[in-house]
C-alpha cells in the first residue's frame, strides 16, 4: 500500500542521512583510517574511544563481534597484543577488558624514579646544581699537510715528478 512505502525504516533513513552529511570520500577516508588505526602511544582507553568512533564509517569491516575483537587487538602494541592474544578467543568487551587490565598492571610493574631524577636541572638553586664538566677540547694541532692524491707517495719513493709537467 501507499503508506507502507513512504515509511522508512531506520537503517533507510540511516544510509540517507550519512549520505548527505559525511560525502563519500570522508566515509572512505574513515574508513581506510580505521583499518589502519594502530595503538601507537595512546592508552588502551583512548585507543578503544578512537576505534569506536571510527568503526561507525566501517560497519562491515566490524559487523560480528569476532571481527571487531581481531581489528582491536591486531591495532594494540605488540607487546599487549601477544598478552591479550594469549587468552585465546575473547569477545570484543572482554578482548577491550582484558588489555587494559594487561596495561594497568604493566604500569604498576614499571619501577617509581626518584623524585631527585624526575625534576628538571634548571628548578634546582645555582648553588644545588651539580657542576657539569667541561665540554672535550679538541687538539690544538692539526695536520696540515695538504692531500696530493692516492699515488703521491708510490711516486714519490720512485722518483717520479709529483705533477705532470704541462703541455
Amino acid at each position: 500500500t501507499a503508506d507502507e512505502r513512504d515509511q522508512l525504516t531506520w537503517d533507510q533513513l540511516k544510509g540517507i542521512l550519512e549520505a548527505k552529511y559525511y560525502p563519500r570520500h570522508f566515509r572512505e577516508r574513515m574508513e581506510r583510517e580505521f583499518y589502519d588505526l594502530l595503538q601507537g602511544d595512546r592508552s588502551v582507553e583512548e585507543y578503544e574511544r578512537e576505534f569506536a568512533r571510527k568503526s561507525t564509517f566501517a560497519r562491515h569491516l566490524v559487523d560480528t563481534d569476532d571481527k571487531k575483537a581481531s581489528l582491536f587487538r591486531n591495532g594494540l602494541t605488540r607487546d599487549l597484543r601477544v598478552l591479550v592474544a594469549s587468552h585465546g578467543y575473547l569477545t570484543y568487551a572482554e578482548t577491550v577488558e582484558r588489555a587494559q587490565q594487561i596495561e594497568a598492571s604493566q604500569l604498576l610493574d614499571t619501577p617509581a624514579q626518584p623524585l631527585a631524577q624526575v625534576a628538571p636541572l634548571a628548578r634546582q638553586p645555582a648553588a644545588i646544581q651539580p657542576a657539569l664538566p667541561a665540554p672535550p677540547q679538541q687538539a690544538q694541532h692539526r695536520h696540515k699537510r695538504k692531500w696530493r692524491g692516492r699515488d703521491y707517495r708510490r711516486n714519490r719513493r720512485r722518483g717520479a715528478p709529483t705533477q705532470a709537467a704541462p703541455p
